[in-house]
């Protein structure tokens, strides 16, 4: 009996290397979860220490600001409580400091 194996042309067409990058994106987001206590700790640092220091920042802007500000914090605070995966942990507390970097930087310019 003979065994044959069908490999689709689009499959087969595939680079090495786009496997390759899959491959390592997969074990980064893999150690990371090895990681989880660390990573929890920094973006609860950094998220809501940040989020603080962007709040006094943001109190004498508009309105929509500060809650830009909030929201960030609490999206990323919301992941670690919600035992969410790290990929969008890691994600919020980007986008958290990110909106907290852009609130001092227009705070002190202004």
């Amino acid at each position: 009996m003979a065994t044959t194996t069908n490999i689709s042309p689009a499959v087969a067409a595939k680079p090495a290397t786009q496997t390759q990058t899959q491959t390592q994106s997969n074990d980064f987001w893999t150690n990371l979860e090895f990681y989880r206590f660390t990573l929890v700790v920094v973006a609860l640092a950094a998220a809501g220490c940040g989020g603080g220091v962007a709040a006094y920042w943001a109190i004498s802007m508009p309105v929509w600001v500060l809650a830009l500000t909030v929201c960030g914090a609490m999206l990323t605070l919301s992941f670690v409580i919600s035992v969410s995966p790290v990929k969008w942990i890691t994600y919020a507390a980007i986008a958290a400091v990110a909106v907290d970097v852009a609130v001092v930087t227009a705070g002190l310019l202004s």
